[in-house]
């Protein structure tokens, strides 16, 4: 298995445990959740069929995230920086995403300048 797949994977599981505490525990789902459902969605297609759109779709999906546009998981933790909210979840998933695909995000990155 790809170690890059890692944070995608860890970001479906977090939207299956939402869903699943939302059928067993009656959690509330907001929008927030429903359009990350979305937006990883799409970037996990796009894992099997472009590499590189896999890489800015998800990394766009990160960064959304991130500044709590989006969300993945039924507990919304943020804490606020000025008037950004920033959600603690992405940076975690960020971190693992830069580590996992550093040498495809060196290679991008260098071809472009």
């Amino acid at each position: 298995m790809n170690k890059d797949i890692i944070p995608l994977l860890m970001a479906i599981i977090l939207v299956f445990i939402s869903m699943g505490m939302n059928l067993f525990m009656d959690a509330k789902l907001d929008g927030t959740l429903y359009i990350g459902i979305g937006w990883l969605s799409f970037s996990s297609c796009f894992y099997f069929i472009n590499k590189k759109i896999y890489l800015f779709a998800f990394g766009l999906t990160l960064i959304a995230g991130l500044f709590s546009l989006i969300d993945v998981f039924y507990v919304s933790l943020k804490f606020g920086v000025g008037s950004f909210l920033i959600n603690p979840v992405f940076i975690f998933l960020i971190i693992l995403f830069i580590i996992f695909n550093k040498e495809v995000l060196k290679m991008l990155i260098t071809a472009k300048t």
